[in-house]
């Protein structure tokens, strides 16, 4: 199998990121990635590490590296606005009982703003009211417990 290429150091990064590579991401970031800039193919690192990220480690290299917890792509949303709807509709799919508020709570220790509305008017609490009843009664659990307005 032919070896990636990547044409940014962004894209590689971005690229790591979904891999969940902590290593080659620390690698790219001394490199000089900007965990802000978008890549081709996705928006910026940072706010696919909102995605995907299960730990929470990949946002504290990022945000270590200078990344923006607040930054918003294209549609207004912010690295929280992805992990809350990535939080919900994992646990959705994988049947689980219980939602992992633990990346969303990284990017909150981290200064991410709960209050930014994307281009369509949706803040995070919107997202969570969107998955029903007990998604949002898990966010406001949990937003209650960070002491977050």
């Amino acid at each position: 199998m032919p070896e990636e290429t990547h044409a940014t150091l962004e894209d590689a990064l971005v690229h790591e990121v979904w891999r969940q590579d902590l290593s080659a991401i620390q690698r790219l970031l001394t490199a000089g990635a900007n965990p802000n800039k978008p890549g081709r193919a996705w928006s910026s690192a940072i706010a696919c590490a909102g995605e995907n990220d299960e730990t929470g480690e990949i946002v504290r290299a990022l945000v270590a590296a200078g990344a923006d917890v607040n930054i918003q792509d294209e549609h207004g949303q912010t690295p929280l606005h992805h992990a809350v709807d990535m939080a919900i509709d994992g646990t959705i799919q994988q049947n689980l009982d219980e939602i992992d508020w633990t990346v969303v709570g990284v990017y909150l220790e981290f200064g991410a703003n709960p209050n930014i509305a994307d281009k369509n008017g949706r803040t995070i609490a919107d997202i969570a009211s969107a998955y029903g009843y007990n998604a949002k009664r898990s966010f406001d659990d949990f937003m209650r417990t960070r002491s977050v307005d």
